[in-house]
């Protein structure tokens, strides 16, 4: 599975990357765009509640790969 990554910096200059991964990795990767947009419109608590579960998944995720 693939997902395709972009952000304009400062400069205004456009970036793109294309991450390969499992599954997991990449609903974490979204979810985590989320939770930054969730900061940039001021809503800490539910950014910082997800920021939480999302800490928790990435462990999830990497003990999966250890046993791979």
């Amino acid at each position: 599975m693939e997902i395709i990554l972009s952000y304009t910096d400062n400069a205004g200059n456009k970036q793109e990357y294309v991450v390969n991964g499992n599954e997991l990795l990449i609903r974490l990767i979204r979810e985590i765009g989320y939770m930054i947009d969730l900061y940039g419109n001021k809503r800490y608590t539910q950014a910082e509640a997800l920021r939480d579960k999302l800490a928790e998944k990435l462990d999830d995720i990497m003990k999966l790969g250890n046993n791979n």
